[in-house]
């Protein structure tokens, strides 16, 4: 809400400040990520280290922008894979593959909601996150 101010675990990067010492003294983005989770793994970073992030609602910044790069169907793949490293990453085996299933589940009920309502285009989305968090890769290759 606007003029509100609240502690979050991590912040999306659409809009970000962050001090030049503290961004480089915490190695910055994490390049493992072609695209996604980047922002996720440095708020991991910044809650390792004793700091907190913040959402200023008192700040407003308008987004014009729509996306990132390729087509949605390929970004959603690889969002879908980048959440997979992330999880992977950051928890042991078992619990990573049942945040991946648990994950898939939910966007496939997505999937099946949209299409129900011959929404194809996002329903295509969701099945393709799933794709990328079961199966695909989060980089170029």
């Amino acid at each position: 809400r606007p003029g509100e101010v609240v502690e979050r675990d991590w912040l999306s990067a659409t809009c970000m400040a962050v001090r030049r010492d503290t961004f480089l003294r915490l190695g910055g983005w994490d390049e493992g990520y072609f695209v996604y989770n980047e922002d996720m793994a440095f708020g991991r970073k910044l809650r390792e280290a004793g700091l907190r992030q913040v959402l200023r609602g008192d700040l407003q910044v308008r987004h014009l922008g729509g996306g990132s790069g390729a087509g949605s169907t390929y970004m959603s793949r690889l969002r879908g894979a980048a959440m997979a490293s992330y999880l992977q990453r950051h928890h042991n085996a078992a619990a990573a593959a049942l945040m991946r299933v648990l994950l898939a589940t939910g966007y496939l009920l997505r999937a099946g909601q949209r299409a129900l309502r011959r929404r194809w285009r996002p329903a295509g989305d969701f099945v393709a996150y799933v794709r990328g968090l079961l199966f695909g890769r989060g980089d170029l290759a």
